[in-house]
């Protein structure tokens, strides 16, 4: 028996000791998980409203004193400011107010330039690049999603193995037999893949040795069958229909046949 098989009796006979502790520690768990939701569900049901509420009234009193700000800031500046800046002015030559006018008007411009360039930015970020942030936090998600399910689905697996009992040389068998398995389905797959590699190959090759011990300049024409050389060119009708010198000979059969007393027939085609 060696180190390994002591160290794996060992692991699973703490997994039996501890199995029972740790279903006591799940379900304990799960009671004061059940027990706490059931005592501040109302309390954080009820102080959902309050803190919407106050998220208003945050919201509000922020807008009320942005503009109390503003309308302060307004005020000072024609009381106290204005006056001043309008005697400054006018004590100014008249190149140098209007310098100083071109330069304020310069400055109003850059400042709404800045606010449209400020404004396209925004709908800019919020066409193209909250969709982008919300295209790669969807993928993320769909990358996720299957080692998330083989990380639950594992940890299921675990557990149903601490509470079934399941020992160590049971877990090792199993892994052993799902990765031969594997192996053969790989093993399988490039036999067969080889196979028809090697019948593609086998059909293409002899295609290219018949062709080449069978090539077209080897194979014989086939024979014409020309006129009867017994015809006379001259005589030889157009249509075939015309005597010839075959029908007009008798056929050995007929002359025994005509020798033996009987009258020959007439024939049409000879002159009285």
């Amino acid at each position: 028996m060696t180190r390994l098989d002591t160290a794996r009796e060992t692991a699973g006979r703490t997994m039996d000791t501890l199995a029972p502790y740790a279903a006591t520690a799940r379900d304990t768990a799960t009671h004061y998980a059940d027990e706490a939701r059931q005592r501040l569900g109302p309390a954080l049901e009820a102080l959902g409203p309050r803190v919407e509420a106050a998220a208003c009234q945050a919201r509000t009193g922020t807008r009320h004193a942005a503009h109390s700000a503003a309308h302060s800031a307004r005020s000072g500046y024609s009381r106290h400011l204005a006056p001043h800046v309008g005697q400054a002015f006018t004590a100014l030559p008249p190149r140098a107010q209007e310098n100083t006018l071109r330069a304020v008007h310069r400055a109003q411009e850059a400042a709404l330039a800045a606010k449209h360039s400020a404004d396209r930015a925004g709908d800019y970020a919020r066409t193209t690049t909250l969709p982008r942030l919300s295209g790669a936090l969807d993928d993320a998600k769909a990358a996720a999603g299957p080692a998330l399910h083989e990380a639950q689905s594992r940890g299921a697996a675990a557990l149903i193995a601490l509470q079934g009992n399941v020992s160590p040389e049971e877990v090792s068998k199993l892994a052993a037999k799902n990765a031969r398995r594997a192996r053969c389905n790989a093993l399988a797959t490039s036999l067969a893949v080889a196979g028809a590699v090697a019948v593609g190959g086998g059909v293409l090759i002899w295609a290219w040795w018949h062709k080449r011990s069978e090539p077209e300049w080897l194979v014989e024409p086939p024979e014409v069958q020309g006129p009867p050389t017994s015809a006379h060119p001259g005589t030889a009708p157009l249509n075939g229909s015309g005597p010839t010198e075959e029908s007009d000979q008798p056929l050995p059969g007929e002359d025994a046949q005509q020798g033996d007393g009987h009258p020959k027939p007439h024939d049409p085609r000879k002159p009285h």
